[in-house]
């Protein structure tokens, strides 16, 4: 089995994400072109080389989250290598890199404010535009109390299709994600 093969087959046993696999391979795909120019084996990279390469991408512009993400992959890369026994150790294990974090925290509504958003929607104040503005805002309505009451995120809203309503019984199923388990 070839090297991205190796690496793939690993990361889908620890249930990486399609897109994330994705990005690993393509960051090693980068690293390795870069290892090969310098005429080094990737199964004899040493730390300061790892080292040397970051540099690389640091003089390049590359964002230090998108380094992060490089770190990453290689981490990844080696223990899939070591798991096949191909190498001994991984050295990039022991390299750390500390990233800023860039999350912007929004202020919480509180429960009455949640209370008034909900009844405050006004499913009459639609555009009279389109034949279908009644619908589209009684659904909106529906959408901002599963979001207020329930607690829905976006994605399990994204994801409910018409067989996870039942109207007569009063329910919804809410499918199962990476985050969250299936709920009624």
């Amino acid at each position: 089995m070839d090297e991205k093969g190796l690496v793939t087959t690993y990361l889908q046993r620890k249930g990486c994400s399609k897109n994330s696999i994705q990005t690993y391979v393509r960051n090693l795909v980068r690293i390795m072109k870069r290892l090969k120019s310098k005429n080094i084996e990737s199964e004899n990279v040493t730390y300061p080389e790892l080292m040397d390469n970051i540099s690389h991408l640091r003089n390049q512009g590359i964002s230090q989250r998108s380094i992060q993400s490089y770190l990453i992959s290689i981490i990844h890369y080696y223990e899939a290598l070591l798991q096949a026994g191909i190498v001994i150790t991984n050295p990039g294990k022991y390299i750390t890199l500390k990233v800023q974090q860039t999350k912007k925290l929004y202020p919480i509504l509180s429960k009455e404010q949640l209370e008034n958003l909900y009844t405050t929607f006004d499913i009459h104040a639609y555009r009279k535009t389109k034949p279908t503005a009644v619908a589209s805002a009684i659904r909106n309505k529906i959408i901002t109390g599963l979001m207020i009451y329930q607690g829905l995120t976006i994605t399990a809203l994204a994801g409910l299709t018409v067989e996870d309503v039942d109207v007569l019984g009063g329910t919804i199923q809410i499918k199962s994600s990476r985050k969250h388990a299936a709920r009624t």
